[in-house]
Formats: C-alpha cells, structure tokens, sequence
C-alpha cells in the first residue's frame, strides 16, 4: 500500500485540475487566490511523488505513467485557462500542447520498440517554472502593491518555459533516433 503513495499524489494533482480551472475562469480576486493556492498545492505535490519514489524505491508502472500525465494535464489547462482569459497569447500555448503531443506519441513508440526514453532535466525544469509563472496570471488584475511587475515576470517565465519545452522536445527526437541508430 505505501508502495501506491506516489500514484495517489499524482492522482491528488488530476483531482484539482477542476477546482483550479473553476476559480481561475471565474475572473475575481478571491478566487485568484484560491486557484494561486491549489495550483501552489499540485505543484509541490509534483516533488513530493517523485521525491517518494525514488527514495522509498516506490516506482510502479502506473506512477511512470500517471506522473508525467498530471504534469501535462496542469501545465496544459492552466495555460488553456489563461488563454481563454486573454493573459496569454496563443504563440506560448500551441507550441507546448503540440511538444506534449509529440514526445509522448514518441515514447509510446520507443516503448513498442522496448526502448525507454526517460524524462530530462530540461523536461523538469521546463515544468517546474511553468508551474511557477502560472498563478502569477491567475488574478483579474495584477496587484502591483503585493507582485510589482508580477505580470511581466510571469510572461517572461512562460517564453523561458517555451523555450526548454522546445529544446527538450528536441532532446528526445533525437535520443530516439541514437537510440534506433
């Protein structure tokens, strides 16, 4: 059972895509908050469940699945939420969805081919500052008092995230293509 901790905090993330999504659609302060607070939740449960795993020798099949899943799910519907409020244009979400698309439909292959391309440090690190920037943009209008230039950091970490995305889709493109070779 404790074997599973890591895949139920995962799961813990998929469960509050729906009440981020709620709050940040709704466009008001309070919820901004409450959404900046979930979203604050699931990402550190991104650590947690692999901190877990690798210390505790916890992984399973299901978590080397589910773990990148809830990482897209997060990233993807939060950038979709900003979209469809208008604070993020969609040159910084088409890119990553269409990545996302790729390098999994690239691992599923590899995975037919029983070869394994594991997740890159430019792959976390692309998340871990997705997962930051994001909340920042959640709020109605950016409160200069409490986040001076909040808006501008967030977008300026949005193309940063852009850019790893693209750099380590390209990573895995061509560690598959070493690994055929």
């Amino acid at each position: 059972m404790k074997r599973q901790i890591p895949n139920f905090i995962s799961s813990f993330r998929i469960l509050l895509i729906p009440p981020i999504l709620f709050y940040v659609l709704k466009n008001e302060y309070w919820s901004a908050w409450t959404a900046l607070v979930l979203f604050f939740f699931a990402g550190v449960s991104d650590y947690f469940d692999g901190y877990y795993a690798r210390k505790y020798k916890w992984v399973t099949t299901l978590g080397k699945f589910l773990d990148p899943i809830a990482d897209k799910l997060l990233v993807t519907a939060g950038l979709i939420a900003l979209l469809v409020l208008g604070k993020i244009h969609f040159i910084l979400v088409l890119p990553v969805i269409l990545r996302d698309i790729i390098v999994d439909g690239l691992r599923a292959v590899a995975a037919s081919e029983n070869v394994v391309i594991s997740a890159g440090k430019l792959g976390k690190w692309k998340t871990a500052i997705q997962l930051f920037a994001m909340p920042f943009l959640f709020f109605p209008e950016p409160n200069m008092d409490l986040f001076p230039y909040c808006e501008e950091a967030a977008i300026t970490g949005l193309i940063i995230g852009l850019a790893l995305s693209l750099i380590s889709g390209t990573e895995y493109i061509v560690s598959y293509i070493k690994n055929k070779a």
